[in-house]
């Protein structure tokens, strides 16, 4: 009997490639939460993030013997799952239900007292806050955004996912993190 939570990501689609039902569940178990935050992220709609995950995983199913395994799993997942959310917004020109842009001033006009990250409120406003403004930006740089800060991936992953240089994902995220401080600047002195 196979242990298939002891096999590495590049096995199990091998094996997923050969129609092997119990490491399609495995890469399941392991990357669908990943993936559906991901996508709920970029997306801001539960159940768009939700269709495009069962889409990415139907593409695993059939595209699973193109991988490889020079590269890393991961990555070439989650390349799958960014160009399968480009495709969508091209085909729908606009986001369905988007998010309501950041107003800074609202933050900047909140009393200082108010504004203390030392309780659990004060770094809840502020995800909040960096949440909806990375939410008004174009898809490049909030997947660049949220594969760095969300899902911990390395520069060279960014840009291997997205196709670009690592020199284009350190730029975008330079400015990115220029742009939220600037636009958060009532969280500064927190």
């Amino acid at each position: 009997m196979i242990n298939y939570k002891k096999l590495s990501d590049a096995v199990l689609v091998k094996q997923v490639a050969q129609k092997e039902d119990k490491a399609f569940e495995e890469l399941y178990q392991r990357y669908s939460g990943k993936l559906f935050h991901y996508f709920l992220r970029m997306s801001g709609n539960s159940c768009q993030a939700q269709d495009l995950l069962q889409d990415l995983f139907l593409k695993l199913i059939h595209k699973a013997h193109l991988f490889d395994e020079r590269y890393s799993f991961s990555t070439w997942f989650y390349t799958i799952a960014y160009h399968l959310y480009l495709n969508q917004v091209r085909k729908k020109s606009r986001l369905v239900n988007p998010p309501d842009p950041i107003d800074s001033d609202d933050v900047k006009d909140m009393p200082l007292e108010e504004i203390n990250m030392e309780s659990k409120l004060d770094r809840k406003l502020f995800r909040e806050s960096v949440d909806r403004l990375i939410d008004t930006m174009d898809e490049a740089k909030r997947a660049t955004f949220i594969l760095r800060y969300r899902h911990n991936f390395s520069v060279t992953e960014i840009g291997d996912v997205m196709h670009c240089p690592t020199g284009t994902v350190k730029s975008r995220l330079h400015y990115l993190l220029k742009e939220i401080g600037s636009r958060l600047s009532a969280f500064q002195d927190i």
